[in-house]
Parts: C-alpha cells; structure tokens; sequence
C-alpha cells in the first residue's frame, strides 16, 4: 500500500507525528509526505498511491487535494489533531470555520473512510458533529505514554487494509474484473462449457491483491459460496483468505441485503407466479437503491433452473406495469452474472434506466 500524508509543517505537534511515523514505517505500507499542495497534486498524479491520509483541518488546499483524489478512486482518512473539538472550532467561528465548513471541510470528513482521533473526548466531539460515523481512536505515542510508536503505526496499517478491502470492485483491474465476472458465472451454471469461451478456458492468475479483492467482494456482497464454487471450477489457484476477518468499512445506514427466497418465501402454486413476485421484488428494491449482485445471481439460477410459460409472464408483467423493469433487470444480468439470452423469458432493455441500475449496483458500497 501506498500512503500519502499531507500535513502543515507550521503545526510542530503534527510534524513530530509525522516525523514519528516515517522513524517506524515498515515494508508493509510505502510512505510519501507532502507539505504543499502543488508537490502533493505531483505526487498523487505520478506515484501509485492507494489512500490520502490528510493531517488537520481548515486548509483549502485540501479541497483541491480530496477533489483530485476522487477523481483518480485514491481512498481518504482524515486526521484532525484536534482541530474539530469546540475549543479550536469556535475560534474565528463566523468569518472562518463555518464558511469553510460549508465550502469544502463538512463534507471531506463525511466522505472520508475512516477519521482517526487520537482519545475518547476527541471521539465524543466528533459523534457530536455527526459528520462521519466511522471514527476510530488511535493513540498519539507523543502526547500518551499507553502507546509505543510502532504500535501506532501498526493501528493506523490496520485502518489503512480495512480501507482497501471496502468496496474493492472499484478497485479492480480489468483482469480481476474479467476474473470475477467468470466465478459468478461458473458458480451459477457450475459447468465451464458455459463460460466463453468454454473448455479452452485457463486458469486466470492474479496477484495476491487481485485475489483478495474478489474474496472481499464476495463476502460483502453475500455470494462467498457462489464464488468458492466459481473459482473451483475455473481451477483457480487463489490463495486462501480468513475470509477474510477483513472488516471492511461500510456506507452510513447500511444493512446487509436480504435474498429473493428469504424475503418473498417459497409458497407460490406456479412458476409463473413466483417470478412474478419476484420482479415486483426486485423493482422495489431498485426503485430504493437498494438492489445488489446478489439479487441478480438468485434470478440468474431461477431461470435457468425452471421453466415458466413465458407468454403469461410476459402479459401479467405488462399489466402490473413491470415488464420494463424486468427487461431491463435482463440486461444488466448479461453484465453482471453473464446471463445467457436463451434463458430470457423476454428480450433484454438498454437504455439510460438500465444503466442507472448498473451504477447502482456498483456503487451501493461507495463511500
């Protein structure tokens, strides 16, 4: 992993922590520091770096820094050394905090992966701002004696991990991205003749970071066994994972997605019926973001597994007004799980609405 930590060498307690820092680092994580904002936008434009880690508040030249830094899918941890509790908030409050509050500083914190404060009242002061619920508490060995300096930096490493194991399908290289799409796939049909093309097909090989973000996709998004299956099938040969005790970190008011089977049951007198119930479903769901992959790789293996009187379900659609909704649930199943256009009960919907689907599911993680 590489790290950039941008910091304001006028502050001494921030440039001691930072010269701390690079005293200790490791081989684990690459350091870079930066204390002005052109040799910072250099850095983040040349050098392959992985998370933006800013240290303090209330410059605009982070503005700059967090905009190009989203741009180019760098993950944010902020810093504030104290500088969001009152006493420092409230000074020059009306001519300065609060108009860079609105401006750009309310809503770096808020997208920020992680906000590391260094002891329980900062902790407190920041819940109370409720800008960012994903604040952890990492000691500063300088001003406390309860903490060694190696110990910190192993701390903030953790935090650095957890940050690249959310939401790693924005991540991905196209070959882990290709690999992915033909776990899911492979797990579904559980036959490689499936796959294009079919028994030709080699065995992707991935880095290890490669792998482990497909196992983390994987867990996040409920399909673990789905992709086991896949990779076995592929005759993968990925390193194993403690699947991955990742805890990766989540979009505020998220919860965990609750499959088709489980939420519309089992009792339905025909097939008809039941894929009825489950495209009403599923544009619930859609119209409420809340759609995942998951969902698709249920509806994937439904219709290929049983056969329904695809007239009727086309007229009963149609009327209930769900027939657009489910061509276009069609075409993303192409994209997602590679669903094959002779198990389509209908032809498949392309258009703007379809694509807003695709960007829902892939960004239902993003922070």
């Amino acid at each position: 992993m590489n790290i950039l930590h941008y910091f304001d060498k006028t502050d001494s307690m921030t440039a001691q922590y930072i010269a701390m820092l690079s005293r200790v680092s490791s081989h684990e994580t690459a350091m870079f520091f930066a204390t002005d904002c052109q040799e910072a936008l250099k850095t983040l434009q040349m050098a392959d770096i992985n998370i933006l880690h800013i240290h303090g508040c209330w410059r605009t030249s982070t503005a700059r820094l967090f905009t190009k830094a989203r741009t180019k899918a760098i993950r944010l941890v902020v810093s504030p050394h104290g500088q969001l509790e009152p006493w420092f908030f409230n000074q020059r409050y009306w001519k300065e905090k609060l108009p860079k509050a609105l401006l750009f500083q309310r809503r770096i914190i808020s997208q920020a992966y992680a906000i590391v404060v260094e002891g329980a009242m900062e902790e407190e002061c920041l819940r109370k701002l409720n800008w960012n619920k994903r604040i952890i508490i990492v000691r500063n060995p300088i001003i406390t004696c309860s903490i060694t300096a190696e110990e910190t930096l192993r701390q903030l490493t953790q935090i650095y991990r957890r940050i690249m194991d959310s939401n790693t399908i924005e991540l991905m290289q196209p070959e882990t991205l290709s690999t992915l799409r033909l776990a899911i796939k492979a797990g579904i049909t559980q036959d490689i003749r499936w796959l294009n093309p079919p028994a030709s097909h080699t065995p992707p090989h991935l880095d290890e970071e490669g792998w482990r973000q497909i196992r983390c996709y994987a867990q996040q998004e409920q399909i673990e066994q789905l992709i086991d299956r896949g990779l076995r099938i592929l005759q993968c040969d990925c390193p194993h994972f403690d699947e991955m005790k990742s805890h990766p970190f989540f979009p505020d008011h998220y919860k965990p997605s609750k499959g088709i089977e489980e939420t519309i049951g089992m009792s339905f007198t025909s097939e008809n019926k039941r894929l009825i119930e489950t495209f009403r479903l599923l544009h619930r769901l859609i119209s409420r973001n809340k759609l995942t992959v998951c969902h698709l790789c249920e509806l994937d293996k439904e219709l290929r597994e049983h056969d329904c009187n695809e007239e009727k379900l086309t007229e009963s659609l149609e009327e209930l007004r769900l027939l657009k909704s489910a061509r276009r649930l069609m075409q993303v199943m192409v994209e997602e799980t590679g669903f094959d256009e002779g198990f389509m009960p209908f032809p498949p919907l392309n258009d703007r609405v379809t694509r807003n689907i695709e960007r829902q599911i892939k960004n239902h993680l993003k922070i």
